[in-house]
């Protein structure tokens, strides 16, 4: 029987045409789209029946048709010139759409308030890690030719690793490698006097001695003065905005002179450039700059390749990998001092916007820090995600309500895509309002946030901005489409089953979906919490270990040595005439100050070493006789320093610089020990391991041997425990008339090292707030859904209570799933915790051990918080009246 195409398109239309969604004039439109195809398909090669079944299956059913009809109605539009009037309908539309949104959102007034609520302060909270990620990531990206200037550094096995290079290296590299178009070497010096002359006017700033080209190399903007000559000469001087009105108040700085104290010299300056106030994600950072030539001959040595002091930055005329530079200035310095120059020593190089986040800048806490930008980004993304899975369940939870009105829609000619619309509207507004708070929200939190973090951000300052701007954009985005989905699920429901009731009120089959997000949702919270209980757990490790020495009650006072030149036995004498002052020690380096490490051949360090390792690295300590009685280190083996001449040949090592040596504590006494001032010492004594350094660092080596007193940067006192305010106030007044006008640095030994671990505390505060604003966005979900839950069931707790359900089964009828849910978020949630705090761990020489009940405290408070809510609402579930729960039935 022959195919009979105009029977088959009359019953293809019959379903629309007793179907108010499409018009008869829009259905004509469709018909004559469907029979343009047929006839393509046709001229194709295809059979009319081919052709036929292909062209409707492009259309779809009725639901779907709605997309194939808009190519055709706009078709029509533009045809009829009617574009400008269907327009203006559209924006009516809107306008509508956001009107009756309005009404719904406030209709629902609980509902609205609960997904605005986690919203905003799921987006405040990642507006300000954004924020200060994008901060952190902004370092020295003002300069334009950034990619080109690298920082090279000296990898060496005696020193280590270190950005200090020697003064002649610059010179070699702008001679040799035809890359490096310019050189610059740097030196900072803190806490420099500087005065006006003339004038009572004197501040300590911070000064940065610098070749002539470094105005040339970076973008320091000049408001005043040429940059091409303003740092010209021994005598001239730039300084910032901020010194040039601190000092010269409205008055035209240029050409004033200022006085600076350096290297126990007066120097006159005289200022030839003012520069814009550095910026503070600058790695260069200064009040004056100042010639290098002002530090004088005898530091300025070209042949001075030992004396490693200067930070040298090189200027590449191309981009070039760190590693090729490194090795071109290898070659080039072995060229000039022969192969004796690299066997102990190698170079790399670190390009100028990755310094700030590599190991070769110091900053204080964790900025400045990579993996800290991933942990602090990720928690900020698991706690949007969080809000955005609070505010799509609290969407869906309502589906089974929404959908009548889907169907009543519909049946009245909704069409799918206005329906859709609707939906998104109310998105759209509940978006942008939670947006708002988000945005009030992080001006109230940014003043706490900064003291947390140790940064001075600011919402609308330069970069900033456009930051913001972009930030709110995107979590824009993000909120349309959390809303997008329940939009599109809503709209998608079919009137005949809506109003039959067999249409899913949950996402996914069985509610899977949604179930789905409330295990996502407290996984990522029990994760946090786990996170903050460890980084509790590493803080309270670190503040309570046994550091190996006496840390209580010692005072330790930094001496600049360039302007405080003290007579030793002066300063003892001086000092121990109080009696609450019971001992006094002068060393190089005190516990908790750093230290270089030196490193030698084991057979080179004692001709009886009988180590296997080729390299013997140790820190090295020089002190005086009454160091280790000061400090209260222990003795295992052998006596402390004598007092009598010839003592300055005695050493002291501790346990580990005597096993790595190959000796017991007993057997090192009397071994033959290298002298680092010359000659051969011995060992009298083997004291215990000590902390010299924060708990993230090994113990290492040390070797404490005494040396010349007067010579000395720390001063370190034992005061009485019923004495310590007269004890420090002797100190004072003894130091401060010994010294007068010196910058003395007071810190007892035990704030040193507290203050080794003011990041992790401060980190420990950050998780904390993390941990406390995940559960409430999950709590505040949460209770949405036992609310709705609730109000499902009305008419199911109604007949259960007159059959004589109790409170407990009403109770435990609501509670069931949303436990069984926890559950599951807490077997998910912990295991990813302990990897990330355990590679988070292996940041410290010396760790916390994450212990059962770590997990079974999360487990406590996630349960306890969310249980709560949940029984809270069971509960005034359980006690309405049956008879008004059947009655509104």
């Amino acid at each position: 029987m022959a195919f009979d195409v105009e029977k088959s398109i009359a019953a293809w239309r019959r379903p629309y045409e007793v179907n108010s969604t499409f018009s008869g004039e829009d259905l004509e439109e469709l018909e004559n789209s469907l029979r343009d195809r047929i006839d393509d398909l046709i001229e194709e090669g295809k059979s009319t029946e081919d052709a036929f079944r292909i062209a409707v299956g492009r259309i779809g059913s009725i639901s779907s048709a709605e997309d194939e009809y808009k190519k055709v109605y706009w078709g029509k539009v533009k045809r009829e010139r009617r574009l400008n009037d269907e327009l203006f309908l559209r924006i009516s539309m809107v306008k509508n759409y956001v009107t009756i949104a309005f009404r719904n959102l406030r209709r629902h007034s609980g509902y609205t308030a609960i997904s605005a609520l986690g919203l905003a302060v799921g987006m405040a909270a990642c507006l300000l890690i954004g924020l200060y990620v994008g901060d952190e990531l902004s370092y020295d990206d003002f300069h334009t030719r950034a990619e080109r200037i690298h920082v090279l550094g000296v990898d060496n096995n005696f020193f280590g690793r270190s950005r200090a290079t020697s003064y002649p290296l610059a010179s070699v590299l702008e001679e040799s490698i035809p890359t490096v178009e310019r050189a610059v070497r740097t030196i900072e010096r803190e806490n420099i006097m500087i005065r006006r002359p003339g004038y009572a006017v004197e501040a300590r700033r911070k000064l940065l001695l610098a070749d002539a080209s470094l105005l040339q190399v970076f973008d320091f903007p000049l408001v005043q003065g040429h940059r091409d000559v303003a740092l010209n000469g021994p005598g001239a001087a730039v300084i910032t905005e901020a010194m040039a009105l601190d000092f010269f108040g409205g008055a035209d700085p240029i050409g004033n002179v200022l006085q600076v104290e350096l290297r126990d010299s007066t120097h006159s300056l005289m200022v030839r450039g003012v520069v814009k106030d550095i910026p503070g994600n600058s790695t260069i950072q200064f009040d004056v700059l100042v010639p290098l030539s002002l530090l004088g001959g005898d530091l300025l040595d070209s042949e001075a390749w030992g004396r490693r002091m200067f930070s040298t930055y090189a200027l590449l005329n191309q981009p070039l990998p760190p590693d090729t530079l490194a090795a071109q200035a290898e070659g080039a310095v072995e060229a000039i001092r022969g192969e004796a120059s690299s066997q102990s020593q190698s170079f790399f190089s670190v390009p100028l916007p990755q310094l700030y986040l590599s190991d070769q800048y110091n900053t204080e806490g964790f900025r400045g820090q990579q993996r800290y930008l991933y942990i602090f980004g990720s928690v900020a993304l698991f706690i949007l995600l969080i809000a955005a899975i609070n505010y799509v369940n609290l969407v869906t939870a309502q589906s089974q309500r929404r959908a009548k009105e889907v169907g009543v829609r519909k049946t009245m000619g909704g069409r799918r895509g206005q329906l859709a619309g609707q939906f998104l509207s109310e998105s759209l507004l509940l978006v942008v309002a939670a947006l708002v708070m988000a945005l009030g929200l992080m001006v109230l939190a940014l003043p706490v946030f900064n003291a947390s973090f140790g940064t001075e951000l600011r919402l609308f300052s330069g970069g900033h901005a456009v930051l913001i701007a972009g930030l709110t954009a995107s979590l824009l985005v993000t909120g349309i489409i959390a809303g997008g989905y329940p939009a599109f699920v809503l709209s998608r429901f079919q009137p005949a089953n809506v109003l039959r009731g067999t249409a899913s009120a949950a996402a996914g089959r069985g509610g899977w979906l949604q179930r789905g997000l409330v295990v996502v949702q407290f996984a990522l919270s029990a994760a946090i919490i786990v996170g903050t209980i460890v980084v509790h757990q590493q803080l309270g490790y670190m503040q309570e270990k046994n550091l190996g020495f006496d840390d209580e009650q010692v005072v330790v006072v930094g001496l600049s040595q360039s302007e405080v030149a003290l007579n030793a036995v002066t300063v003892k004498d001086e000092l121990l005439r109080h009696p609450a002052v019971e001992k006094v020690s002068m060393a190089g380096l005190m516990p908790g100050h750093g230290g270089m490490l030196l490193g030698m051949p084991p057979e080179e360090v004692s001709s009886e070493a009988i180590s296997t390792q080729e390299l013997f690295s140790w820190v090295p300590i020089h002190t005086d006789s009454a160091f280790v009685e000061t400090l209260g280190l222990q003795l295992v083996a052998g006596r402390s320093f004598g007092s009598q001449a010839g003592s300055s040949a005695e050493v002291l090592i501790n346990e580990l610089a005597s096993r790595e040596l190959g000796w017991l504590p007993a057997e090192a006494i009397g071994k033959p020990f290298w002298l680092e001032q010359g000659g051969e010492g011995i060992v009298v004594g083997v004291v215990s391991n000590f902390h010299h350094a924060s708990l993230r660092e090994a113990i290492r080596p040390v070797v404490i041997s005494i040396s010349d007193q007067n010579n000395q940067e720390w001063i370190a006192a034992k005061l009485a425990a019923d004495g310590i305010q007269e004890g420090m106030d002797h100190v004072r007044l003894v130091l401060g008339s010994l010294a007068p006008g010196a910058v003395l640095d007071y810190q007892f030994l035990d704030e040193t090292f507290d203050a080794m671990y003011r990041s992790e505390e401060r980190l420990s505060q950050i998780f904390t707030a993390f941990a406390g604003i995940a559960i409430f966005i999950s709590c505040l979900g949460l209770l949405g859904l036992a609310a709705y839950a609730a109000q499902r069931r009305t008419k199911e707790i109604g007949v259960r209570k007159v059959m004589g359900a109790s409170l407990a089964n009403i109770i435990s009828l609501l509670s069931k799933e949303f436990a069984a849910l926890l559950a599951v978020a807490l077997a998910i949630g912990m295991p990813i915790a302990y990897w990330a705090m355990q590679q988070w761990l292996e940041e410290f020489a010396f760790q916390t051990t994450m212990s059962g009940w770590t997990f079974l405290l999360t487990a406590f408070i996630v349960i306890t918080i969310a249980g709560g809510s949940v029984s809270m609402l069971a509960t005034r579930a359980a006690h309405t009246n049956p008879a008004d729960a059947l009655r509104n039935e």
